[in-house]
């Protein structure tokens, strides 16, 4: 219902949205087409991915991850879900980073990456979004094997799910950002950031590195 779509988009953007997430799978790539399109909405587009599953993660059937993504950048979305390295969404072998036929585990998603941050015939590019079981421990991984800097990390329950609270949850997350930029292992960064600290004690360390 595009009626009801503008609604909520004129919404938001009265009330001071700095971004809008729509969900392409459940409105279609037309109706993302004409919100990119329309000069009244001057924020990021944010694209969700939701049902993907149904037809990106059987061999048998269904189409690749890829040609949704080339849709979505087609539309004019600004950003998309990719998939995680390091997160709820990486399991191995489940089809969550096996979307490609050619491109099997972690490597189907840096393509994917890398295709929507490439020249392709003069169109603007699309951020790739990184989301899903994300927390301060996950952010050097995640951006290590993903692509930095052109690349997006979400948090939910990452940053509310902190034990001290959803501002130190925010605060945790920029903590884990600022060491991995310095080049700081999270854990020795995190001696003089209690926020940061309290994240890995609650989370663990287990996928601290790249490994």
């Amino acid at each position: 219902d595009l009626n009801r779509l503008w609604k909520n988009v004129e919404t938001a953007l009265s009330n001071g949205a700095n971004c809008i997430m729509i969900d392409v799978l459940c409105t279609g790539y037309p109706a993302l087409k004409e919100l990119a399109e329309d000069p009244s909405v001057k924020v990021p587009i944010h694209v969700h991915r939701c049902l993907h599953a149904a037809m990106t993660r059987n061999p048998e059937h269904g189409i690749h991850m890829l040609v949704l993504a080339k849709l979505v950048r087609l539309a004019g979305g600004d950003q998309l879900h990719t998939g995680t390295a390091k997160g709820k969404m990486e399991k191995p072998g489940s089809g969550a980073l096996k979307q490609l036929e050619n491109f099997s585990g972690l490597a189907g998603i840096r393509y994917m990456n890398d295709f929507l941050r490439s020249d392709w015939y003069g169109l603007k590019s699309t951020l790739p979004v990184a989301s899903g079981g994300i927390h301060p421990a996950l952010v050097p991984a995640n951006l290590q094997l993903l692509g930095f800097p052109d690349i997006q990390l979400n948090a939910g329950g990452g940053i509310h799910g902190h034990p001290m609270g959803t501002r130190a949850g925010a605060m945790a997350m920029q903590q884990a950002m600022e060491a991995f930029m310095k080049n700081i292992p999270l854990e020795e960064y995190a001696k003089d950031h209690v926020e940061l600290r309290k994240a890995l004690e609650y989370w663990g360390t287990k996928f601290l590195s790249e490994e």
